[in-house]
């Protein structure tokens, strides 16, 4: 049997204050997931836990998740990161999402 088809899901978080933000509030399971950060460090997480720090240029990978449960804030007060998350995600997600 092979895998179940991925499609590709882009999102994009421009912070503009130090408090922690979800890049999405739906459910966006994935089969990986890469973030980008561009401009400043940032600091993400589980909930109210962001103690992992990306820094500018870097790219972290993760398997087998939920976009849904990351939050993200600035490292540094006043320093508003950037981060693009690049997805795989079921086909079945997308066709659902979009009504198909």
């Amino acid at each position: 049997m092979l895998p179940f088809p991925s499609s590709i899901v882009t999102k994009v978080l421009q912070l503009s204050d130090d408090t922690a933000h979800p890049i999405t509030t739906s459910d966006i399971p994935f089969y990986t997931c890469n973030f980008h950060c561009y401009t400043y460090a940032v600091k993400y997480g589980p909930g109210g836990s962001q103690e992992a720090i990306i820094y500018p240029d870097d790219i972290m990978w993760l398997r087998n998740g939920n976009l849904r449960d990351f939050r993200f804030k600035n490292k540094t007060a006043g320093q508003n990161g950037l981060i693009v998350a690049e997805l795989t995600v079921p086909n079945a997600f997308v066709k659902k999402e979009l009504g198909i």
